[in-house]
């Protein structure tokens, strides 16, 4: 089979398709003929770059979130048989998703109904589940204010959703033009572009001078850090889960903290938790509840270009690779 594979840390460059040995199904684990993986920046841009904190073994075939057919099924497999359309992740020792077969463990997989493509089935599989955990730990509430920053982003516009359902008023925040009216497509109630605007004057005239009762911010700006912190209300929450826009050295004014009794909340959850939400996630999309955003599908063999365009953040949404396509 084709693969990508990476035999040493680094840019694009490192990425080569080259054909490697078919994979074979072991005890509770399932093959799948791979028709989408997308492009994340920390799980496959950085951690090619030897940048995302992980220790891949090389070489290694990056990918996490595969959807696609079922060729086989190991012993023990009761769950899914020859055929039936699926979506998973890899554990975080494997990877291995981009790759034209990828084998998955049976407990990380759902099957994807026949109203959902694949390209949508890998987005939902690897961001609502995460989304989900998200808005359940901030405990976001029906009548609250939400701050989406960076809300043109995969996971982001899972979040504005389910904030939405649970009945709270969104603010998405996002650097263009293009990319607030993306996350105003996904029923956020109002935009602010925080390159061209300031964050914290259009929050407050947005909620009446109160501030947001949650934030959730996954840009790590140095800059815009601080004043998505200002923009909180008395009482308010903040849940950080990514620095695609910086280092992760941020400074935090910590009178602000206790003086408005604010709290700052590491927002990764459980692989198990998100991996529970994922069926009903897709059958809301199934059913037209849920949308995601992606911004373009690229062949497996243009990998490379998928990796420059991340870096260069020129993508409003997801990129997908089509491990089927020429």
């Amino acid at each position: 089979m084709k693969a990508i594979v990476v035999n040493a840390f680094g840019g694009p460059e490192q990425l080569r398709f080259e054909d490697v040995p078919d994979p074979r199904p072991g005890p509770g684990e399932v093959l799948v003929r791979v028709h989408a993986v997308s492009v994340n920046t920390t799980l496959d841009v950085h951690l090619v770059a030897g940048a995302s904190g992980m220790d891949p073994k090389l070489p290694f075939t990056p990918g996490v979130d595969p959807s696609g057919v079922v060729e086989a099924v190991g012993e023990g497999v009761t769950s899914f048989e020859v055929g039936d359309r699926v979506a998973g992740t890899t554990t975080l020792a494997t990877f291995g998703g981009y790759a034209e077969l990828v084998v998955l463990r049976e407990s990380r997989i759902s099957l994807v109904p026949d109203e959902v493509d694949f390209p949508t089935a890998t987005v939902v599989r690897r961001h609502f589940g995460m989304a989900h955990s998200q808005v359940e730990t901030a405990g976001v509430q029906a009548g609250e204010s939400v701050l989406v920053m960076g809300a043109a982003g995969a996971l982001s516009t899972c979040i504005i959703q389910l904030a939405k359902e649970a009945g709270a008023k969104v603010l998405a925040g996002a650097g263009s033009d293009e990319r607030v009216a993306a996350a105003l497509s996904m029923d956020a109630d109002h935009g602010i572009n925080y390159r061209e605007n300031d964050l914290v004057e259009e929050v407050l005239a947005a909620t009446e001078g109160r501030g947001v009762d949650v934030v959730f911010e996954n840009v790590g700006d140095a800059r815009l850090w601080p004043k998505a912190i200002e923009s909180m209300a008395v009482g308010g929450r903040l849940l950080t889960i990514g620095t695609h826009a910086g280092d992760g050295i941020l400074p935090v004014d910590v009178r602000r903290l206790y003086r408005n009794r604010l709290k700052i909340i590491g927002g990764l959850g459980s692989s198990a938790q998100a991996d529970d939400f994922a069926d009903t996630a897709l059958r809301g999309v199934a059913e037209g509840r849920y949308r995601v955003l992606i911004d373009r599908i690229l062949p497996l063999s243009h990998a490379a270009d998928a990796f420059r365009l991340i870096a260069a953040n020129e993508v409003t949404g997801k990129v997908i690779l089509d491990p089927m396509a020429g």
